[in-house]
């Protein structure tokens, strides 16, 4: 009882702080906003960039390639090409591909087939298409080669039809776990200011045991996290009908333990306010780049090193889940990277409170 009392009156008191709980959530909610209402058309629009296909609509493969592309209504004949390319100088598009007329058959004869592109000056949106369009043939040529080389394919084309969320959901739920990792050098203030205050000496006088005092702290940094931003997904949910799955919170909520992690470690490690802020600022970052192969898949086969220190961080299994829709193993890794954290940033609270 004494565990929640404690826990309960931290909890409180982070309430009561207008500073803490606006900028947990004034930030992710203005980026959301930002994105959303600035981003055109629906919500996969953010996803597909602004492109036309030349082609042969009915050919097998080329079906294949406008779902992952999702660019059906974008699809012109090739006696339609001039006005694919009106578009595009126009600056109504900023991409036109055309694809040979035996792409097909091309594939089914394991030879690549040749691709000729249009772009504007600034080619918005035509890296991603190019890399769909390049990752989709060579999977294609593989799997017709041995089709026991690439059952990426079939596993896919499955997992994909599942993710978690898609289009403004899913930038949703990846600006949030993005802003908490920034925030938390604010969280981390807090520490340092009880501290600084000496709140935490007076704290450690009283009856109440360290750990108590100890956990009391860490658990009320992860309930104000994961609360705050549990409730501004109900709220974009109802606002805006995002279609957020409890999945989508289980990600939030696992998150959050990482980044209480964090705080409790970076509280520890560096003893000034600007060190933390700058080491959650880099950690943001880095971790966003970092996970960038899972959003351009050509970038995952140039640089395959960088998945694998990607894995490291959470915003790479945070993609990785919205991007498959598989929650368990992301789960599973954001906790496993939180108690890092936790371990890291274990101390003896009577120290603490005196250096």
């Amino acid at each position: 009882m004494n565990l929640i009392r404690l826990t309960l009156s931290n909890l409180k008191r982070y309430l009561k702080t207008p500073g803490i709980t606006l900028t947990l959530i004034l930030m992710p909610s203005i980026l959301i906003f930002m994105v959303t209402s600035f981003s055109p058309g629906s919500e996969e629009s953010i996803y597909t960039p602004s492109i036309a296909i030349v082609c042969n609509r009915d050919g097998k493969y080329e079906k294949e390639l406008l779902k992952e592309l999702n660019a059906q209504d974008m699809v012109y004949d090739f006696t339609m090409e001039n006005k694919a390319l009106d578009k595009l100088k126009n600056n109504d598009i900023s991409s036109v591909f055309v694809l040979n007329n035996s792409f097909s058959s091309d594939i089914d004869n394991l030879i690549r087939p040749s691709i000729k592109e249009y772009k504007t000056q600034d080619g918005g949106g035509s890296i991603w298409a190019e890399s769909k369009i390049e990752n989709f043939i060579t999977n294609s040529l593989k799997f017709n080669f041995d089709p026991s080389l690439n059952s990426k394919i079939i596993t896919t084309k499955v997992t994909e039809n599942k993710s978690l969320v898609t289009g403004n959901a899913m930038v949703s739920v990846l600006l949030i776990s993005y802003c908490m990792y920034i925030n938390a050098s604010y969280l981390g203030k807090d520490l340092l200011d009880l501290r600084s205050s000496n709140v935490l000496r007076r704290m450690i006088s009283t009856k109440n045991k360290d750990f108590e005092l100890i956990f009391s702290i860490f658990f009320a940094l992860f309930l104000i996290q994961a609360l705050t931003y549990s409730f501004i997904l109900v709220f974009l949910n109802l606002l805006f009908n995002f279609n957020f799955t409890s999945s989508s919170i289980m990600l939030v909520v696992a998150n959050s333990f990482v980044s209480t992690g964090l705080i409790i470690a970076s509280a520890r490690l560096f003893k000034t306010e600007i060190a933390m802020t700058l080491v959650s600022i880099v950690y943001s970052i880095l971790s966003m780049i970092l996970s960038l192969p899972l959003v351009i898949t050509s970038l995952s086969e140039d640089f395959a090193f960088l998945n694998n220190i990607a894995k490291l961080t959470p915003i790479y299994w945070t993609l990785e889940s919205l991007n498959t829709g598989n929650i368990l193993l992301p789960l599973i890794s954001l906790i496993l990277i939180g108690l890092v954290f936790v371990t890291a940033g274990s101390f003896k609270l009577r120290d603490f409170a005196k250096n």
